[in-house]
């Protein structure tokens, strides 16, 4: 998002009304630098809403099927229903993803479903199946193969890597 100096005036402005709570800690500072940060949020919500840039608009009509990749990782999703979910064809939505992130809507959900596998791979009370499951995938020879793809290494190898000696 990129602000105009008379919005970045009146973000500054809000912003320092939040810090000004948090620092006074004077009776419902708590309350009161909600409030502020909420204003903050509504205006730099507002202001991202009515951006005329190309680029931005189409960001932010992709949020939507972002947001439903994301709670709907460990389903299989189609582009189709992505585009549904969008409320553009197929094509639009492919060539939107490509110009704003780079890559096709399927590659960003691997991308997204091996982002989560990695953090799965931490636990070593899931199998390798259970995680290729949980993310989505529907065997766990293609989680491996895709992982490996993504990441460099197998999902096992990662794990190791993790935790092994040094690691947190």
């Amino acid at each position: 998002l990129r602000l105009s100096a008379e919005q970045l005036e009146i973000a500054t402005h809000r912003l320092a009304a939040l810090e000004e709570e948090l620092g006074s800690r004077k009776a419902g500072y708590r309350f009161a630098a909600c409030a502020n940060l909420m204003q903050l949020l509504g205006y730099l919500s507002r202001c991202y809403g009515s951006s005329h840039e190309p680029e931005q608009r189409s960001l932010m009509s992709l949020g939507g099927v972002l947001s439903y990749m994301t709670e709907h990782l460990d389903e299989p999703l189609t582009v189709g229903q992505l585009a549904w979910q969008a409320g553009m064809s197929e094509s639009t939505l492919t060539r939107r993803f490509r110009s704003v992130l780079g890559c096709p809507p399927v590659e960003y959900l691997i991308r997204l479903r091996v982002r989560q596998a990695r953090q799965f791979l931490r636990n070593p009370d899931m199998n390798i199946t259970e995680i290729a499951l949980n993310c989505g995938f529907s065997d766990s020879n293609f989680f491996s193969r895709t992982f490996k793809r993504v990441v460099g290494e197998s999902p096992r190898d990662y794990r190791k890597r993790m935790s092994g000696p040094g690691t947190a």
